[in-house]
């Protein structure tokens, strides 16, 4: 062991040392440290305030240096996954992963997985491209400190192609929304409904797709499993309520359907209020600000929808919603009109937090009503039953106990379809 006899020396050595910090430990640094200014001061360490200030203060200087080293080195996360095609589902072998902003790539096995180690902790756009298929991007992957991110791609194949259009209306008033946008999800694409409430969307690749449709101050609504074909035009219309966050309605419900039967009708029976049931369809729309507190939005009768009820006070009880075929009951010939089961009709209930529960009419059973659900309107809850049948639902009531029922025939131009 040698003597350090001056203040430059030291100084010498320890610049000597800390040229060496990123192979050594910060302990090793201070022990060695520790050593030679315990030799300077004669070997010992104990009382002495000058050596223990030098002591700290280059522990600390290490840890600062060997810290930065360390962020450096271990700053690196890892990214796997797999590359599909989108209609079929078969794995892709070969196709080329990059990552966005960093030189770093990587192919897919035979199987259609991959794996790229060491990536920079952050953010970035991951793109898949093979031969054959359209290229695909997954922007905003989050690549973590020692964490595997996992993500899948689905590529379409080049030339298949279908269309999507339809139109965008208000729950609450069934007119035209435009400026509403429509989102086919997974993809890049949209369109704005123009001033006649249209959209429409070109060169989706062929596959199933979720679709969103939203707008401003409106609650989004959205639809799964939409099937793209290949040169072909899917048509699917939109409804769009109004936000209850903030307003006076507590639930509303909103009926669609396809182009036949013409008319469906929305009931519901509520529980007893003011002494007395409550019947709210066409014929008796209710009332917003006084008993029954539920109100006819909307009455369509010539296809589509939207048909539309909504509450405004909880009365304790159960309300009932159906569903009434209105073009059978009133056709010559009811054998001749499309039944529930083909109507294609849907249901969406909407709350507060927005959409709440969607109801789809069965496409088995036979009647003239479609039972939809029980609703508590203080409890918020949904009752679900949802089947076909012949008889009313909910309470029978009596001319004497409720609103008008008397029904009268309703404009249209036929109601035999």
């Amino acid at each position: 062991m040698f003597i350090i006899n001056n203040s430059n020396q030291r100084a010498v050595l320890f610049h000597k040392m800390l040229k060496q910090a990123p192979f050594l430990s910060g302990w090793q640094y201070i022990s060695k440290y520790i050593n030679r200014i315990a030799v300077d001061h004669g070997g010992s360490t104990a009382g002495n305030t000058v050596l223990w200030k030098s002591i700290i203060a280059f522990a600390l200087i290490i840890f600062s240096f060997a810290g930065c080293d360390s962020t450096e080195t271990e700053n690196l996360g890892r990214l796997s996954g797999s590359v599909q095609a989108s209609y079929s589902g078969e794995f892709i072998s070969g196709a080329e992963i990059v990552v966005s902003d960093v030189e770093l790539e990587t192919t897919a096995d035979v199987a259609g997985r991959f794996t790229l180690l060491e990536i920079p902790v952050g953010e970035f756009t991951i793109s898949a491209i093979a031969e054959n298929y359209l290229m695909r991007r997954i922007p905003e992957v989050e690549i973590w400190r020692n964490e595997t991110t996992r993500i899948s791609f689905r590529l379409p194949r080049r030339g298949a192609v279908g269309s999507l259009e339809g139109k965008i209306s208000s729950a609450t008033t069934g007119l035209i929304i435009a400026g509403a946008k429509v989102t086919v999800m997974g993809e890049s694409l949209f369109s704005t409904s123009d001033d006649s409430g249209n959209y429409s969307i070109s060169n989706i690749p062929e596959g199933p797709y979720s679709l969103r449709a939203s707008g401003e101050g409106l609650d989004n609504n959205n639809i799964d499993e939409i099937e793209i074909v290949k040169d072909s035009t899917t048509t699917i219309n939109f409804v769009l309520s109004p936000s209850l966050l903030g307003g006076s309605g507590l639930m509303r419900i909103v009926l669609s359907w396809g182009e036949r039967p013409a008319d469906l009708d929305s009931h519901i029976k509520t529980p007893v209020i003011d002494n007395q049931f409550h019947h709210v369809f066409w014929s008796s729309r209710g009332d917003s600000s006084s008993a029954p507190n539920t109100w006819l939005d909307v009455d369509d009768v010539t296809s589509y929808g939207p048909e539309t009820i909504t509450f405004y006070l909880a009365h304790p009880g159960y309300y009932y919603y159906y569903i009434k075929n209105y073009t059978a009951s009133v056709a010559e010939f009811p054998e001749q009109v499309m039944p529930l089961s083909g109507s294609e009709a849907q249901v969406e209930i909407y709350d507060r937090d927005g959409a709440r529960e969607r109801f789809e009419v069965p496409t088995v059973g036979s009647g003239l009503f479609w039972n939809v659900c029980m609703i508590d309107l203080r409890s918020m809850s949904i009752i679900p039953v949802n089947q076909l049948q012949d008889e009313e639902p909910g309470p029978q009531i009596s001319e004497n106990s409720a609103m008008p029922v008397t029904r009268t025939l309703k404009p249209s131009s036929s109601y035999n379809q």
